[in-house]
């Protein structure tokens, strides 16, 4: 078993990987667990046999709450007495009573069915065990999990065969000294730590497997950051999402405008039915296997939530009454319930900001030009689910959440869960997938059949046109198809005519960039057949090449080595970690060389291809800029959404996490002369930047003016750089002669610029910026004339807007 894979295995041995949800279609294949159970006239009565007594109970209590008992077919009727619509819920634990005690069962009076239905709606089915077995808790469920977690660890990296507990207790002290120092955790005492490792050790919970596929599942709403519009207008839209807490797997994900209900049993279909099986899971036909795709990429994860958090502040109708007839126990976040909150909060923040940075895309520009629509943005979102946030890079796994050998992305750490768990979850039956779905009556005209403002139309509607109304289902969030039954009782999926949706089935998806509107950090040119052009190449490739000519001088080759040696000793820093300041006149290669560090940086990550990792972030810092509105800034780098009135410390950690979970181990700061303190802080700009140094876990690296230098010079964790115009002798020579060997003109002579060393240098004072401009801007002159050369006359005349006059 991996993931969605089953390893069958016949008489003779011969082994065969089948998925799990075409086997479920195959003809011939049943579930022996699946059989009825005999009837019985009462529950058992023998103490020991509680979930047998839960499971007694479980049709009946559900009957009285939603008048059907589970698994009943579509379109039955509730019982007289049972009817939500026609009697109160007393009356239907009364008519249970009765109907129960004419069977002559004992101990089922009105009381007992209240109760057991209050528990059930508390606890879910195993609330509907005898209480008397039920009250003891589980072990280690009043402590911390964070202890648990430290002792399960501890426990793992033993040595020997079975570690002893002073090892473990002087293991997990360890782990958690820090915040124990920080006062943020109080360690058990060493009696208590001895029983409650007694307690773990026993019941399995120590190193025993305590994770799986839909354990816990969380149903949550984010909100976007505004989308824009034409003539500064914006949109604003939520997504409604249901994320796996064990294996960070979104589920599923719909995007609503402002208060618009999202409907809660159809989010259950959702992400209870993987979603490249959804199309034809309804179909009478069998489902034919994946082959090829399967070896290519993993299938989309199968996931039956079974203990699903919803917040009250953001009901979703239906939901609660779907959960009760499927077994799902619904339960309302709180601080006694043991879920991950934070951890929950900061997966949907970065799920919004990375939707988001992909939305303002190039992928997202035909959505963008037709303003938006709801039906776009949701189109863009499931494919962008399944292709790029399942499928992509897990990057460092925080505490609780930390697997050995974990791997590389959320679909491979899903099936990596169910291969150690040693079981899937089963889809729902066509039967159930139907009735999660919003049902309706549409005729079928000779155009087809329309729904919502939308046209389906197939051969398979040949035979129902002009005739009765027949049965609609429908995904009110996914409108290429709808599914119609036909006469023979089956179903049959109808596509849309003509989908106003974008052509995303096949789209490519890659990482997007995070500085957007900013200089991008490109690998760095490593030469080779067709990245640098030879001098017989075609004009336009020479030409662009020239353009972009890479030109360092001694100073910025020295600041990248330096700033390299910095960030590769912060890696290793047992504790404090030190940035580097570089400053300068205008045109002295301060912003060449956070660039060129930045290409360099994340060349030598070594990334696969389709990594979301994003090993250096470059921020240009705007005017009139306050600590927290850098903050701001480079939270949006992160993908992490920023909150309006977040406070500072608040907003550091958060942008902390972010970038500790993109693998971020280089932050440039262009133009830090924009940086201020806030009016009536008593907080020194230094103070902060030491504050930021110790708290990201990352290496700063700032650049601007040295007249702002100040200002940064009490710091204690930055080192100091300052470039200037280079002198006139050997290191100018050196220069001018790198460059010239860096050209593809065709009649160019070497050692040309070497001998115009002294006037170049009085053109340019020796500032690199205009030494560039002189040599990228001629060559391309010299390729559009044809002279293919570069002369001391086209320098003169390209130098004459700062030189003043020209230079005999």
């Amino acid at each position: 078993m991996f993931g969605r894979l089953l390893t069958l295995t016949d008489a003779v041995g011969g082994e065969h990987q089948a998925d799990v949800v075409a086997l479920m279609r195959s003809q011939g294949f049943s579930l022996p667990d699946q059989t009825g159970r005999a009837h019985v006239t009462g529950p058992p009565q023998n103490l020991a046999d509680t979930a047998e007594r839960a499971r007694w109970w479980l049709p009946h209590i559900v009957e009285v709450l939603t008048g059907l008992p589970p698994g009943a077919p579509p379109g039955t009727q509730p019982r007289p007495g049972f009817d939500p619509e026609l009697t109160t819920l007393g009356e239907r634990e009364e008519a249970k009573s009765e109907e129960l005690r004419r069977a002559g069962v004992q101990g089922a009076s009105a009381r007992t069915v209240r109760r057991k239905r209050q528990r059930y709606e508390t606890e879910g089915p195993a609330g509907l065990a005898d209480g008397r077995a039920g009250r003891s808790v589980e072990p280690g469920a009043r402590w911390d999990p964070r202890i648990l977690d430290a002792m399960r660890q501890a426990a793992s990296e033993a040595t020997g065969e079975r570690p002893t507990v002073e090892s473990v207790r002087r293991r997990v002290a360890r782990l958690l000294e820090t915040e124990v120092r920080s006062e943020a955790l109080v360690l058990p005492s060493r009696t208590t730590f001895h029983r409650l490792y007694v307690e773990l050790s026993a019941s399995g919970l120590l190193t025993g497997p305590d994770r799986w596929p839909g354990r816990q599942v969380v149903v949550d709403t984010v909100r976007l950051p505004p989308l824009p519009l034409p003539h500064r207008r914006q949109r604003d839209l939520e997504l409604v999402f249901a994320l796996d807490v064990d294996t960070e797997v979104l589920l599923t994900a719909v995007a609503r405008e402002g208060s618009r209900p999202v409907d809660g049993a159809v989010l259950l279909a959702r992400m209870w039915m993987p979603a490249d099986r959804q199309a034809d899971w309804l179909c009478g036909h069998d489902i034919a296997a994946s082959g090829s795709r399967t070896a290519a990429r993993p299938l989309a994860p199968l996931v039956r939530p079974q203990t699903l958090f919803s917040d009250r502040g953001h009901p979703l109708p239906r939901l609660a009454d779907a959960c009760r007839r499927h077994g799902v126990l619904v339960r309302t976040p709180t601080g006694t319930v043991p879920y991950p909150r934070d951890h929950a909060e900061f997966v949907a923040r970065q799920l919004a900001g990375q939707f988001s940075a992909f939305l303002l895309s190039m992928y997202g520009n035909p959505a963008r030009d037709a303003g938006w629509p709801v039906d776009m943005v949701q189109d863009l979102l499931d494919t962008w689910a399944q292709e790029e946030w399942n499928h992509g890079e897990l990057h460092k796994q925080m505490g609780e959440f930390a697997l050995p050998q974990s791997p590389n992305s959320r679909a491979l750490r899903y099936m990596a869960l169910t291969e150690r768990a040693g079981w899937i979850a089963t889809p729902p039956s066509p039967a159930a997938f139907a009735a999660l779905l919003p049902a309706s009556h549409r005729r079928v005209t000779v155009s087809g059949l329309h729904v919502d403002g939308r046209r389906y139309d197939s051969p398979a509607l040949d035979s129902l046109r002009q005739r009765h109304p027949v049965e609609v289902r429908r995904d009110p969030y996914a409108t290429r198809r709808v599914w119609v039954r036909t006469t023979e009782g089956s179903w049959s999926a109808v596509p849309a005519a003509a989908s106003p949706l974008l052509p995303l089935d096949r789209i490519s998806i890659r990482p997007v960039s995070s500085s957007v509107g900013h200089p991008a950090l490109a690998p760095v040119p490593t030469g080779g057949s067709g990245q640098i052009p030879t001098a017989d190449a075609p004009d336009s490739s020479r030409i662009e090449y020239h353009a972009a000519l890479p030109l360092h001088t001694p100073d910025v080759e020295d600041t990248i080595r330096r700033a390299e040696e910095l960030a590769l000793l912060n890696e290793r820093a047992p504790s404090t970690r030190r940035g580097l300041v570089v400053s300068g006149e205008p045109g002295t290669g301060k912003t060449t060389a956070l660039l060129a560090l930045g290409r360099s940086y994340t060349a030598r990550a070594h990334l696969p291809e389709g990594s979301a990792r994003l090993p250096a972030v470059y921020v240009r810092v705007p005017p009139a800029t306050t600590p927290r509105i850098f903050l701001a800034e480079l939270a949006r780098r992160a993908y992490a959404p920023v909150r309006q009135r977040a406070r500072t410390t608040d907003l550091a950690h958060e942008t902390s996490q972010a970038l500790d979970r993109l693998g971020t181990g280089l932050i440039l700061v262009d133009e830090f002369e924009y940086l201020h303190t806030a009016r009536g802080s008593a907080t020194p700009l230094s103070d902060t930047v030491d504050y930021l140094c110790d708290l990201v876990p990352a290496t700063f690296v700032f650049a601007g003016l040295s007249a702002a230098q100040l200002c940064l010079d009490p710091s204690r964790r930055l080192l100091h750089l300052t470039l200037g115009p280079l002198p006139h002798g050997a290191s100018w020579i050196a220069y001018l002669a790198q460059a010239e060997e860096a050209l593809r003109l065709r009649k160019h002579a070497q050692g040309t610029l070497t001998d115009m060393a002294e006037h170049l240098h009085r053109l340019t004072g020796g500032r690199a910026d205009r030494m560039g401009y002189l040599l990228r801007s001629g060559a391309i002159r010299a390729i559009r004339d044809g002279t293919e050369n570069l002369t001391r006359a086209l320098f003169d005349d390209l130098a004459a807007p700062w030189h003043g006059s020209r230079t005999p």
